[in-house]
């Protein structure tokens, strides 16, 4: 059964776009500046737990039981807590605002345990209606009306529609951690998962799931990150120091090796492709895939811990990248 669960707002009347710590030595950037970087100020309380761009500006962040909401990509933030005091850990924006939460359960030996809940919001995070949970999670999809669940051995999906359970497939077994990564669907409702254990797609509104990353070696088949361009129709999927791609009726995927990590792989509408790793943004055409670093430029204190592992893309091909108490909106400076 739905309820609702009414959160008090926490209004923060303005915090500003900071440009301090963001370096520009000649000898680290590119020849050719493609993006002007500013740093978030504000969010030193806590590290980031997630992210998520909607439109050209609006902005979600979130630390721990505490979202953060921007219409200005950053500017003038506006503040909520999360219901159950669950600490977030995904963010995703379509007809309405989700997230995932993390709740401590007790009952479950002698610590208790952790478990996840799917909430959702009709105002920006003012208010919250539990949808579903009760296990862990790794991410979420909305899709016709559906919404995928990737957990750990498979996906779970539920009619937001029946208000239940539509159906629960368990496909992922290995003796290594096997949890889902990244969900993601297509505009022709076909929806992917990224795993410990390949690529996984349904094609048939969750009902049935197959692999599709057949092509790919076991021992490079720890996809992390994946993204659908529906307007080529083509899938793109990230692994350490290599990228996969191919058209969505193929079946060989194309293997691209790049210097860097791609902890995170988006796309954005000017036929680019960004991947994040560790402390920089790489940046491509999708034809050529010569990756190159286009900053954040950021002088790291000696005591601090600096890593991005967090990336998304607005519609105006802005980028947002973040990692534990830092985060850097990033604009493209010929746009």
């Amino acid at each position: 059964m739905k309820h609702l669960i009414f959160i008090a707002t926490l209004t923060l009347s303005s915090i500003i776009l900071n440009s301090c710590g963001l370096l520009g030595s000649s000898e680290e950037k590119q020849k050719e500046e493609l993006y002007e970087w500013k740093q978030l100020v504000g969010f030193k309380s806590g590290s980031i737990t997630a992210i998520a761009t909607h439109g050209e500006n609006v902005l979600y962040i979130a630390q721990s039981n505490r979202l953060s909401y921007s219409e200005e990509a950053g500017k003038n933030i506006k503040r909520f807590t999360a219901p159950d005091s669950a600490d977030i850990t995904k963010i995703k924006v379509y007809d309405r605002l989700y997230i995932i939460g993390d709740v401590y359960r007790s009952g479950a030996g002698f610590w208790g345990n952790r478990v996840s809940y799917v909430y959702a919001s009709d105002d920006n995070g003012r208010n919250w209606e539990e949808i579903v949970g009760g296990f862990r999670m790794q991410d979420i999809v909305v899709s016709e009306n559906m919404l995928h669940i990737g957990k750990k051995h498979g996906v779970i999906t539920f009619d937001l529609e029946g208000d239940s359970v539509y159906k629960s497939n368990l496909f992922l077994y290995s003796k290594l951690s096997d949890h889902m990564e990244e969900i993601t669907a297509s505009a022709d409702g076909s929806v992917y998962v990224s795993s410990h254990g390949g690529i996984f797609a349904t094609f048939d509104r969750g009902t049935t799931w197959e692999k599709i990353s057949t092509t790919i070696g076991k021992d490079y088949d720890h996809i992390k990150s994946i993204a659908v361009d529906d307007e080529s129709d083509m899938i793109y999927a990230a692994e350490y120091r290599r990228l996969y791609y191919r058209e969505k009726n193929e079946v060989k995927w194309i293997k691209k090796s790049i210097n860097s990590g791609t902890e995170k792989v988006r796309l954005l509408s000017d036929n680019k492709i960004v991947t994040v790793d560790w402390d920089q943004v790489n940046y491509a055409d999708k034809n050529s895939f010569e990756f190159q670093n286009i900053g954040p430029y950021y002088e790291q204190k000696e005591s601090e811990y600096f890593s991005l592992e967090m990336l998304e893309v607005f519609t105006d091909n802005k980028i947002v990248v973040a990692g534990d108490e830092h985060i850097f909106v990033g604009t493209p400076i010929n746009n």
